[in-house]
């Protein structure tokens, strides 16, 4: 589990923090964790930048949560092992400084630094499997 949130105040409104943030939980979801998909629920408000930037899909109703002061959330889904073709699908006529599949999976930025690999990890335990 994670969080992309940030404060308002820190992106207003521009979207580089998010694509940045994305950028490493995307490299690090698909290379050390080797998980098959991302799953996040996010407000209602940002959902068509996750669908036509980002390229998730929606995968269930609007839903309140207490642990968000009962604001309302819609989950959403990128299937890691299709992802980079679709990027390159919906983004391959893009130049390089708009061109999404270039950013995510060809462009090698010096400020991100993941660690070494190591052995692979458990995402999840059963306990918060099972609460899913």
């Amino acid at each position: 589990m994670g969080s992309l949130a940030a404060s308002p105040e820190y992106w207003n409104g521009n979207p580089i923090a998010t694509l940045h943030s994305f950028k490493i939980m995307l490299d690090y979801a698909m290379n050390y964790l080797d998980v098959d998909d991302l799953v996040i629920a996010i407000n209602p408000k940002q959902k068509h930048f996750y669908e036509w930037v980002l390229l998730f899909d929606q995968m269930g109703y609007l839903k309140s949560y207490d642990y968000v002061k009962s604001n309302p959330a819609v989950a959403m889904r990128q299937n890691l092992d299709h992802c980079k073709k679709k990027y390159f699908q919906a983004y391959r006529n893009k130049p390089p400084g708009s061109n999404l599949h270039h950013f995510l999976f060809e462009r090698i930025s010096q400020l991100i630094r993941l660690p070494d690999k190591k052995a692979p990890c458990r995402v999840m335990d059963q306990e918060k499997m099972d609460f899913f």
